[in-house]
Formats: structure tokens, C-alpha cells, sequence
């Protein structure tokens, strides 16, 4: 997709919020849209740029390229980041990040997109408490990490440094091959820390 009017035609328009809820493709529930990535074109035609300055080639051939390399790069991105560029005629250089100002992340209007570096988007989210809540659910995913495995802290020493195989060692701690496994190849596991869930937190 290269306009924004294309980008519209495939979202459901929220008439209160103003939201454009994207009706494509999405990687983890975020929209992604295959559109123009204007700072790639941006490096590939100063790149070509630099070429043609020092090339013996004919002035045609030079401006052929040129040409060339000026049509958009186009990529897969967040649709958020790519309705930005459309609006905004310009690209999102390394460093910076786009990102909604209302709470609906499928939402690509471009109008309540904003781009800025990680930590104005910090300030952002602190300010509007996007991420209000976000303690509650750390503390509900460890304990539904707690109830997959009862592994004791000081265990996990005996697993590591123990002579005996997977199978032999979790038989007799009580504790699964696959826990032993991947305590052993180094991959992290829950275990039941000492003290409340609110172990770690820094409230």
C-alpha cells in the first residue's frame, strides 16, 4: 500500500474515537502493512548518490539509476509506523519509534500516531498510564509460572552440578526430565522464589 486513502479503505473507522482499526494482517495483534519505508529510500538514494558522483558511466545510465533509486523501498512494518511516513512525507530514523497516543493498538490513524525516541515514549506512557495495571498482570503470570513448577531455589545447584542424567536427577528431586533439561542448557525456568510474589518488584 502507498496512500493513506488505501490504508483507510482497509480499516473499520471508529466514529467516536477516530481510530482507524486495521482488518489486515497483524504479528502478535499488532496491524503490520506492507507500505513504503521512507528512511530506507532516504540511505539508498544517498548511497547511490555517492556512486553516481565518482562514476565514469554516461550521464543517462547515472540518472537512470537515480531514478531508480528513488522509488520506495517497500517493507513489512508496523502499521502505525508506516501510515506516519505517508502522512508525514518522511522517514523514522534509527533511534526513534512511533507510537499510538490512544489506547487502541490497531489503530493506524496517523493522526494519533507520534514518533519520538524510547524515552519520550516512557515520559508518555507515565503521564497517560497507558500501562496502568501492569504490575497486576507480572504478578499473574508468575503465578501461573508458580503452578507449573515447583522447583526450590535450593535445588537448583544439585541439578546443575550433579553427576546423575535428566532422568535419574528429577526422579529423585521430584522435578520432570524437560525442568532438569532446561535448567542444565542454561534456558530460564520458574521456580518458587523466597518470600511473597512480590519478590523482585520495585514497587
Amino acid at each position: 500500500m502507498r496512500t493513506l486513502d488505501e490504508v483507510r479503505a482497509r480499516c473499520e473507522i471508529e466514529e467516536i474515537t477516530g481510530c482507524w482499526v486495521w482488518t489486515g494482517a497483524r504479528s502478535s495483534d499488532i496491524p503490520r502493512i506492507y507500505a513504503p519505508d521512507l528512511y530506507a529510500t532516504e540511505q539508498r538514494l544517498n548511497a547511490a548518490l555517492a556512486v553516481a558522483f565518482k562514476s565514469p558511466r554516461p550521464r543517462a545510465k547515472i540518472i537512470a539509476a537515480l531514478v531508480q533509486a528513488m522509488d520506495p523501498v517497500m517493507e513489512a512494518q508496523t502499521g502505525r509506523r508506516a501510515t506516519w511516513q505517508m502522512a508525514q512525507g518522511k522517514g523514522v530514523k534509527d533511534g526513534l519509534i512511533v507510537y499510538n497516543t490512544c489506547r487502541n493498538e490497531q489503530c493506524v490513524n496517523p493522526s494519533h500516531a507520534r514518533c519520538g525516541t524510547g524515552t519520550e515514549w516512557g515520559r508518555f506512557t507515565a503521564k497517560t498510564g497507558k500501562h496502568k495495571g501492569q504490575l497486576a498482570r507480572i504478578l499473574a503470570n508468575r503465578r501461573i509460572a508458580l503452578a507449573r513448577t515447583t522447583v526450590k531455589p535450593e535445588h537448583v545447584q544439585e541439578i546443575l552440578l550433579s553427576p546423575e542424567t535428566g532422568l535419574a536427577v528429577g526422579a529423585r528431586l521430584g522435578y520432570s526430565r524437560t525442568i532438569v533439561s532446561k535448567y542444565r542448557a542454561g534456558h530460564p525456568v520458574a521456580h518458587r522464589p523466597v518470600g511473597s510474589l512480590f519478590v523482585g518488584l520495585m514497587l
